[in-house]
């Protein structure tokens, strides 16, 4: 069979001696006539050179757009980490403030044990009684913590109430400031003898204190110690108003517990 590829070699062989002639041409009519060499470099020049620049000012383009495209990738990492650090800074700063708060409520409750000898676990809130009619709260300890009706409940600023029900692991604490409440109380300035009742709305009464008294507005109420279920010096409230009339054997008078029932967090 005959070799396909010699016409092929061929031509190839020719046109790359023609291309080498050509170039001797070139060069030995450079040569000898420079001035005409020269002028057509200036041609191709000002042909060339537009649009080398133009590539070039594209070139350029290009990479600074591509920085700036790298660096715009790179500050949103960066951003996407530091607010992924603040994020975390404050969760735990959340967590600081409260285990600082709860510290100042529990050292509070320990001052208060300590002040009046009392016997009792601290405990936390985890119910409050949702029909308007009865102020109760739900307390985490019951039986298997000691807990037995009766027993009075204190926070670190003074009376929260007594324990009316008792189970396992809860207990229902009645609120001072429940109309079935009522506490023995005296007025710590000039001893003066009362109950303390609730009126519900956050308020408390005392009720059978003589008009002869003289109760002001601002008078701490404390418990009196009878009846045994309070210990005696226990604050209850502060006097905010007073109603006297001749015309009848007792005051009415209005207390404000020193209880905070709606932040009301943890006992004993």
């Amino acid at each position: 069979m005959g070799n396909g590829h010699a016409p092929t070699s061929t031509r190839v062989i020719g046109a790359c001696a023609v291309l080498f002639f050509a170039s001797l041409v070139l060069s030995s009519y450079s040569s000898k006539h420079p001035e005409t060499a020269q002028y057509g470099s200036q041609i191709v020049s000002s042909i060339v050179a537009p649009v080398e620049a133009v590539f070039g000012s594209v070139e350029r383009a290009l990479f600074s757009a591509w920085d700036k495209y790298v660096n715009l990738v790179n500050v949103k990492r960066e951003n996407q980490l530091l607010k992924k650090r603040i994020n975390a800074l404050e969760a735990q700063n959340s967590r600081l403030l409260e285990f600082k708060h709860e510290n100042e409520r529990l050292r509070a409750i320990v001052g208060m044990k300590e002040s009046f000898s009392l016997k009792g676990v601290v405990a936390n809130v985890i119910g409050y009684d949702p029909s308007k009619w009865v102020r109760s709260v739900t307390v985490d300890k019951g039986t298997l913590s000691g807990i037995q009706r009766g027993m009075p409940v204190v926070d670190g600023k003074g009376v929260v109430g007594h324990v009316t029900a008792v189970s396992r692991n809860s207990s229902r604490v009645l609120l001072v400031i429940d109309h079935a409440s009522a506490i023995d109380a005296i007025v710590q300035r000039n001893r003066a003898r009362g109950v303390v009742e609730g009126v519900g709305r956050g308020k408390a009464k005392m009720s059978y204190v003589l008009s002869s008294e003289d109760i002001k507005i601002g008078d701490r109420i404390i418990t009196s110690g009878a009846g045994g279920m309070y210990p005696k010096g226990l604050l209850i409230g502060v006097v905010v108003d007073v109603a006297r009339d001749s015309r009848r054997l007792f005051q009415k008078i209005i207390v404000a517990p020193a209880v905070n029932f709606s932040k009301l967090e943890n006992v004993m």
